[in-house]
């Protein structure tokens, strides 16, 4: 969160759900739901990451885990063989150890897992900003100056559907081939990091390639005894040249795609709606 620091953002955190959790307990209300139906909506998706069917063993860590909630709806649905849950309230977690005792479960004070595990959740992040406004969230989508609307649209989250629809007038368009070029190319360059990024990759492709002809042109003279062509070998090298020239200017366009990224300054996620509120909305 930009003019917020680390322990500045746990504390605060922590504020927050200490005061829910001591008006609610150990409920979907005390850690910030909107009720149980809200909550085991979050939860059946989080679970859809997992490749396992029903009964599978899982070994987990989950970020953000409250009073272990997520730990007893992963249980109804896979065979624990461990679950380590994190949340920075130690009254929560507190409330998890006891609510768990004896289960494949284990519960610690921590905002960064501990652990190495196969699968990593955040069954309580992400839905909570704090104090900040609609106005400050998508003012950070506003500030863009060369801006792709439909990429907007997009990352947003707005549904787009297609609709028929009968043209009115029947003269030419005005919207001419070059002007779809131009936009097709704005769009792309405004909106996506992915040409930076295919340089570097063309370029190791094209260098792996010619450095196996090479290898296959050497492995034929020491097995044949037979002479490269001159003009062969002169393309290959050529080709291999090419390919390192290529791939060092794709290094240097995965840092200007970050330098991209952090210029345009896109929130991370985008808060669709907020849950735990007195008043759902």
């Amino acid at each position: 969160m930009a003019g917020i620091d680390r322990d500045e953002f746990r504390r605060r955190t922590n504020q927050h759900y200490q005061a829910r959790f001591a008006r609610h307990g150990a409920t979907p209300d005390g850690v910030d739901w909107n009720g149980s139906e809200s909550q085991e909506a979050h939860f059946a998706q989080l679970i859809k990451l997992l490749p396992y069917e029903d009964g599978a063993e899982i070994d987990a860590n989950d970020l953000g885990c409250g009073y272990g909630a997520f730990a007893d709806y992963l249980a109804a649905r896979r065979t624990l063989v461990r679950y380590r849950g994190y949340d920075v309230n130690d009254e929560m977690i507190a409330a998890a150890q006891a609510l768990h005792m004896g289960e494949a479960c284990s519960f610690e004070v921590a905002d960064k897992p501990l652990h190495q595990a196969d699968y990593g959740f955040a069954s309580g992040i992400f839905t909570l900003r704090l104090d900040r406004t609609d106005e400050e969230c998508w003012g950070a989508l506003l500030e863009e100056r060369e801006v792709d609307i439909g990429g907007l649209w997009v990352i947003t989250g707005f549904e787009q559907r297609a609709y028929l629809v009968d043209k009115l007038s029947t003269s030419d368009t005005s919207y001419t081939f070059g002007k779809r070029i131009n936009l097709f190319v704005n769009s792309v360059t405004s909106f996506s990091t992915f040409p930076l990024v295919l340089i570097f990759y063309v370029g190791v492709s094209i260098f792996t390639l010619s450095m196996l002809y090479i290898l296959f042109l050497v492995l034929g003279r020491l097995i044949t005894n037979e002479p490269v062509s001159g003009w062969t070998s002169l393309i290959v090298s050529m080709w291999l040249l090419g390919g390192t020239i290529i791939a060092f200017l794709g290094v240097i366009g995965l840092y200007l795609s970050k330098m991209f990224a952090e210029v345009k300054r896109r929130p991370y996620t985008i808060v669709r709606n907020i849950y735990g509120r007195d008043r759902p909305r």
